[in-house]
């Protein structure tokens, strides 16, 4: 069982890239998502992106891409915390493409996976996307960019530390 959100002392772990699955949906934390589906061809995760008014298919990297590809280092910023379900072949099919073509099936699959997974994402959904990165009952918010800034850097994160809390602007 996974604790509460609040209740959390340190980060879920991570899911290592060698342990994912292609074509399995995940919760990710990441810089702009919340779930993706796994893909091996682009050692990533697929994501519903939305920005202002737009609302795309896009990429963010496993956290360990720069393992097997160094020169992607510092592009890898997705950390899967828990494995949900396989997609359907349908999806799964579609999923590999150049980012600038998109794919409104696979679209309108995770839009509609991430409002199916309101309830159990409030205990993975990390990121400064979700939930507008509310963390715990006293309202504390998340200073995202030192909370990246060390993990980039390779530095242990605890997102219980008061150095990464913020007060609301």
């Amino acid at each position: 069982m996974v604790p509460e959100k609040e209740n959390l002392k340190t980060p879920l772990p991570m899911i290592k890239m060698e342990d994912c699955r292609d074509g399995f949906l995940y919760f990710i934390d990441a810089r702009n998502a919340g779930i993706g589906i796994y893909s091996k061809k682009v050692l990533g995760f697929i994501y519903s992106r939305f920005k202002f008014s737009s609302n795309f298919i896009d990429i963010e990297y496993h956290w360990d891409i720069g393992d097997v590809q160094p020169e992607m280092r510092q592009h890898g910023t997705a950390s899967p915390l828990k494995e949900i379900r396989p997609v359907p072949k349908t999806i799964n099919d579609k999923k590999d493409f150049s980012a600038n073509t998109g794919n409104k099936q696979v679209l309108n699959y995770l839009n509609r996976q991430w409002e199916k997974l309101k309830e159990e994402r409030g205990k993975y959904c990390i990121s400064p996307d979700s939930e507008k990165a509310i963390y715990s009952k006293q309202g504390s918010f998340i200073d995202w960019d030192k909370y990246y800034e060390d993990k980039g850097k390779g530095l242990p994160v605890n997102l219980s530390d008061p150095k990464y809390k913020k007060l609301p602007a």
